[in-house]
């Protein structure tokens, strides 16, 4: 089946090459709409090399074609196709496609440029106009609304939707299949790396976002304790590799509840151990909900090992490196350390020191 489509796809450009060899050539045409033009017969059925009229209409272009309104051609344009209104090729286009409104071609090598372009069989080039829509495409699409079907290229603009994408960045990305997004929201199938707010994929080797959910890995809950009490609730979620973590810290000892939001590697050493590196930035409750109050930032950043015990539930034990930054001697307290703080300036101190943690997660 596939032979014969190649054959018939070469059959239909032979028949086309020998219909163009047929068709007689015009140096110039003026046309005032398809079928009233001069000189006579240089309309359908004949070929320009210049084309200018208030509509245009022929079976070919192998220069320029301007039109005040409409150009029309029902072959193939060389060249460049320029109107204020719409451009419509019935063939293919190497060239440039100009118009204010509408392109239409059936394939192009080069540069469609319009409110709305469209193109149906593979191409080769660049779109760029207000909603882009493409079949097969090598190359690039800037606009608002971007859609493509295969594409080795990337896609620029307030929405871009595609099959298989190479690159993405929008305030909203989805794909079947894509290497990289960057966008508020991304969305899917199979993808290499994201960075958005929201991020959604089956399976991705690095998402990074508020919320990641990949289908293919688990959301892990987890609690655990510190070495100075602070039992801590989190939920871990995100890609194979990379995942984001949101926790509570609820103290033992009657400190301020934190609030934390952070990042980890996770990096299997085996089928049951793996390593985790992650960087979490905490608030304070009290100061929270103190307007009068500056804020506090605890960071921590960890080194944890993990076994499996079972397939859904592990336990994991690490150390951690603790740096808070606060705003007077006194937000000590804030963590019950009796520490001396170092003196940044006269409105901030900071206290670095030493941790442990364990906990289990499922």
């Amino acid at each position: 089946n596939e032979e014969t489509t190649n054959e018939e796809v070469e059959n239909e450009e032979t028949t086309n090459e020998e219909n163009s060899a047929e068709m007689p050539i015009f140096d110039y045409g003026i046309s005032l709409l398809p079928g009233i033009e001069f000189p006579r017969g240089s309309g359908f059925g004949a070929i320009r090399r210049f084309s200018f009229g208030l509509a245009n209409g022929t079976s070919g272009i192998t220069g320029l074609d301007f039109g005040l309104i409409l150009n029309i051609t029902n072959g193939d344009v060389e060249g460049v196709q320029f109107s204020p209104g719409f451009n419509l090729v019935h063939g293919n286009l190497i060239g440039v496609q100009i118009s204010s409104v509408f392109n239409l071609t059936n394939s192009f090598t080069g540069i469609q440029m319009a409110q709305f372009n469209m193109s149906t069989d593979p191409s080769i080039g660049v779109q760029v106009g207000s909603v882009n829509l493409a079949g097969d495409l090598d190359g690039t699409q800037g606009g608002i609304v971007n859609v493509a079907q295969d594409m080795d290229g990337a896609q620029f603009g307030i929405v871009n939707v595609g099959r298989d994408v190479d690159l993405q960045v929008s305030l909203v990305n989805s794909a079947r299949d894509t290497h990289s997004q960057f966008s508020l929201v991304n969305s899917a199938r199979d993808t290499s790396f994201q960075l958005g707010l929201f991020n959604f994929a089956r399976s991705s080797d690095v998402s990074i976002g508020l919320l990641s959910i990949v289908t293919s890995e688990p959301l892990n809950f987890y609690a655990a304790i510190n070495e100075r009490q602070v039992n801590s609730f989190g939920l871990r979620h995100g890609s194979k590799y990379l995942q984001t973590i949101l926790e509570v810290g609820v103290p033992s000892t009657g400190e301020s509840l934190r609030y934390g939001v952070g990042f980890g590697g996770h990096i299997p050493l085996s089928e049951k151990v793996w390593l985790e590196l992650d960087t979490l930035f905490s608030l304070f409750g009290d100061e929270l909900s103190d307007k009068e109050s500056n804020t506090s930032m605890l960071g921590e950043f960890r080194t944890t090992f993990g076994y499996q015990l079972t397939p859904r539930f592990c336990a994991f034990l690490g150390v951690n490196n603790y740096i808070l930054w606060g705003n007077n001697p006194e937000d000590a307290e804030l963590v019950s350390i009796d520490i001396t703080p170092e003196e940044l300036d006269p409105q901030s101190f900071l206290w670095i020191w030493p941790g442990a943690r364990a906990g289990i997660r499922f």
